[in-house]
């Protein structure tokens, strides 16, 4: 999972960037229908315009993450295909082998 740097200093994934700038944005909403202040209303646009950043830089990690896991998917479904073709290869002689017991058994009485 990726991060990125926060205003503190310390890391964080792009899912709590998201989260932060969300915050921040209701906050200062919340501000500008109290006040009804020009500069809460700027305030609350650019911060909608970095939580909306934030969730594309979100959502591009978890479509990378998401293409990741199904090629991951996609090679244990295809060694999973490739033990039951092994293991149905090994019914199939000891079917036969059954058949041919079976077939001996009954021509010997």
């Amino acid at each position: 999972m990726s991060t990125t740097d926060s205003v503190e200093g310390a890391r964080e994934t792009h899912a709590q960037a998201h989260a932060r700038a969300l915050a921040v944005w209701g906050q200062w909403l919340r501000h500008w229908r109290r006040t009804g202040a020009p500069r809460a209303l700027h305030a609350t646009l650019v911060c909608k315009k970095i939580a909306s950043e934030r969730f594309a830089a979100w959502r591009a990690e978890l479509r990378s993450d998401r293409l990741a896991r199904q090629s991951m998917r996609a090679a244990r479904a295809e060694r999973l295909l490739d033990r039951m073709l092994v293991q149905g290869g090994r019914d199939e002689q000891v079917i036969n082998s059954a058949e041919a017991l079976e077939v001996s058994t009954f021509h010997g009485r």
